[in-house]
C-alpha cells in the first residue's frame, strides 16, 4: 500500500519513484509470490526511463499471476511504444541514421 501511494505521487510528479521502487522490492523480499508488487515494481522502473527492466518485470509478474494479463499487456505495449518512439526519434534527429 505504501509502495502504491508514492507511486502516484511520483506519477503527479511529487517525488521520485525510488521510493516506491524500495517499498515494492521490501514487499517482493517479505512475499516473493507478491504478483502486484513485481508488477508496480515494474511501472516504476517503466516510470524511470528502465524500459528493458520494466518488461521484464511486467511479464514476471503475468507468470506469477495470470489474472495480471489485460494490464501486463498494455503496460508492455507502453513500453514497446516508447521504446519506437525513441527509435524514431533518433533517426529523424540524425538525418535518417541511427
Amino acid at each position: 500500500m505504501r509502495g502504491s501511494i508514492l507511486l502516484d505521487r511520483s506519477k503527479r510528479g511529487l517525488l521520485t519513484t525510488g521510493k516506491a521502487a524500495k517499498s515494492f522490492r521490501d514487499a517482493l523480499r517479505l512475499d516473493p509470490d507478491n504478483a502486484v508488487a513485481a508488477h508496480n515494481l515494474a511501472l516504476s522502473r517503466m516510470r524511470d526511463g528502465r524500459l528493458g527492466s520494466a518488461a521484464r518485470g511486467f511479464l514476471h509478474a503475468a507468470a506469477m499471476d495470470p489474472k495480471l494479463a489485460t494490464v501486463v499487456r498494455r503496460n508492455v505495449r507502453v513500453v514497446l511504444l516508447t521504446c519506437l518512439n525513441i527509435l524514431f526519434l533518433t533517426y529523424s534527429r540524425n538525418g535518417g541514421r541511427l
